[in-house]
């Protein structure tokens, strides 16, 4: 565990009338991935988020219940590589389907979903608006972690779902999803690391002031001091 506690990453999403999360050029970088938008616009209903965190070892279940088929929708898992040089993979499986597997590269990763920063913190994007449905949805996330071929780490941060869902009886929501993996840290938080990485920002493109509303912000943490 102290491995992880100098190390402070996140991913976010901006909800309400106002939503966030986004990918970027999946190439690894110890300071960060810097924040991008994945989605925008506007729904007759709801933004929701759904969560089950670590840090623990896998098998890790997200189970949670949608009002309707979702118009758009983002599992995002985290793992713990132990260190950029390791690799290793991560396998996720949606309400029972066929598990996808999505290979782990560390800092050779080139993946444009998966989201590597500090040393070996992954932030996996996976697209499941066709896999999700209304009613009681399951997400089972396992990974390489314990195998014969595979040296990461493979402990589990956690899974976060995102899912954009129609209802007529609801008010317009404007929403943001925004993907990052900061590696936000002070100095000397890795050895003799002399640099310092202690703000990000998020830009919301066209965020026009609500006259009647609200804005909320949801923000994930996978690890902090």
């Amino acid at each position: 565990m102290y491995l992880l506690n100098y190390i402070r990453t996140c991913v976010c999403l901006i909800i309400a009338f106002t939503f966030i999360v986004t990918p970027v050029s999946a190439i690894y970088d110890i300071e960060g991935i810097p924040f991008r938008t994945a989605a925008q616009g506007e729904v007759k209903g709801d933004v929701l988020t759904f969560g089950t965190y670590g840090i623990t070892a896998p098998p890790l279940e997200c189970a949670f219940s949608l009002p309707a088929k979702p118009v758009w929708a983002r599992v995002y898992t985290g793992v713990w590589g132990g260190t950029e040089r390791y690799t290793g993979w991560e396998e996720l499986s949606v309400n029972n389907g066929v598990p996808v597997r999505r290979d782990l590269f560390g800092k050779d990763d080139r993946h444009p979903e998966t989201l590597v920063s500090g040393c070996g913190v992954y932030w996996v994007a996976h697209d499941c608006t066709d896999q999700l449905r209304g009613g009681r949805n399951t997400v089972t996330l396992t990974t390489s972690r314990g195998q014969p071929e595979s040296r990461i780490d493979g402990r589990v941060y956690g899974i976060f779902v995102v899912a954009v869902v129609e209802d007529a009886a609801r008010p317009v929501t404007r929403y943001w999803i925004a993907e990052g993996n900061e590696n936000l840290h002070g100095e000397g938080w890795s050895g003799t690391n002399p640099t310092r990485h202690a703000t990000c920002e998020v830009i919301f493109e066209k965020a026009l002031p609500a006259e009647r509303g609200a804005a909320d912000l949801t923000v994930v943490l996978l690890a902090t001091t």
